[in-house]
């Protein structure tokens, strides 16, 4: 086995086990003319299990979901006089960081706009690059015994000759 003697390596692994596991999601409200719409509701449901998370848009018509679990998401949004808005298809994975604005149409009667496309997901406001990985990726890793033990004493090691610890 090997041994590493690394003063920070207790400090690296704490913050990778409290390291955040999804993502997030912002964006501002507003009416055709682009004037901002504050108390708007915002919902987010995820579409695998159907939980919900609620918002309202403050002064400046923005909302935030700090917190959002990885897979995909509907988003729901609506105020008084106006259509509702309505995004499926938002992936989130790991520390995602979105902005989706809206601009919600006036209501002409009992009408909702849908709106279902692809979403190109771009990093504006963070610049780590990650990769979700899967279970099979994990499982078909080739591991010298499948000893958990030295894949971690082997992480560690490669962790401290990186950074020179």
């Amino acid at each position: 086995m090997v041994w590493v003697d690394c003063p920070r390596t207790l400090s690296v692994l704490l913050n990778l086990a409290w390291a955040d596991v999804g993502g997030r999601i912002a964006g501002v409200v507003a009416d055709p003319s682009s004037a901002l719409l504050s108390s708007a509701s915002v919902t987010l449901t995820n579409s695998s299990n159907g939980t919900k998370q609620t918002a309202t848009a403050n002064d400046q018509g923005q909302y935030s979901f700090p917190v959002v679990p990885v897979g995909n998401h509907e988003l729901e949004i609506s105020a008084q006089g106006f259509q509702t808005y309505h995004k499926t298809g938002i992936g989130i994975d790991v520390n995602t960081a979105l902005q989706i604005d809206a601009a919600l149409k006036l209501q002409q009667g009992q009408e909702s706009c849908e709106l279902s496309d692809n979403i190109v997901t771009i990093q504006m406001s963070d610049t780590e690059i990650g990769e979700t990985i899967a279970n099979q990726q994990v499982v078909d890793m080739r591991q010298n015994g499948r000893s958990y033990t030295d894949l971690l004493a082997t992480a560690l090691a490669l962790l401290c000759k990186s950074f020179a610890l």
